[in-house]
């Protein structure tokens, strides 16, 4: 039910794969852990919530904390008490993955957002969305290709920047990483 409630067709999202959920216990989400472990995680590829397998996800500390910074309770006590506090060097090494396998994997666009995300984190602690943080990342000396990505973002459209300015930007965000 819980599925249901929260997949794609019961509540739409901008995102083209649906909302990403964990749900977690306490102590899980307390305990420092690289990989956390879930109960429930929606969706795969085929829009199904999965059960835990015991295995944890690694992803889920970088999420926690998103959720102390900006989460809203709606009931129950803040999110500050309860999932843990990442530690500055933990979260930054995070960061360095994500953006990592978002090189790996994701479109030349995404990778120019998610390196202005990395950067934006690591200048001043704060979580950004995407847009924020390309707007951010310009404020601050960003190089063109970003602009570009900017501007086809708020048009909802994909971008196709040059190759060797995401390629040149992703490494000098990387490099910023490494040197923290």
């Amino acid at each position: 039910r819980l599925g249901a409630g929260l997949g794609r067709e019961a509540l739409p999202c901008p995102a083209s794969c649906g909302l990403e959920f964990s749900l977690v216990t306490q102590s899980a989400a307390r305990e420092p852990r690289r990989a956390p472990r879930y109960e429930l995680h929606g969706w795969d590829e085929h829009g199904h919530v999965r059960r835990g397998d015991g295995r944890g996800d690694p992803d889920l500390p970088l999420h926690f904390a998103v959720v102390r910074q900006v989460g809203l309770a709606v009931c129950g006590r803040p999110a500050a008490d309860v999932v843990r506090d990442v530690p500055r060097d933990e979260l930054i090494g995070l960061v360095s993955d994500e953006l990592d396998w978002t090189v790996a994997n994701a479109s030349p666009s995404t990778r120019v957002l998610t390196a202005c995300r990395a950067w934006a984190l690591l200048a001043d602690g704060r979580f950004r969305s995407k847009r924020d943080a390309a707007e951010w990342a310009l404020r601050h000396g960003a190089p063109a290709v970003v602009a570009g990505v900017l501007a086809d973002h708020r048009q909802a459209t994909e971008s196709h920047p040059e190759p060797e300015a995401v390629a040149g930007f992703v490494a000098s965000v990387r490099t910023r990483l490494r040197h923290k």
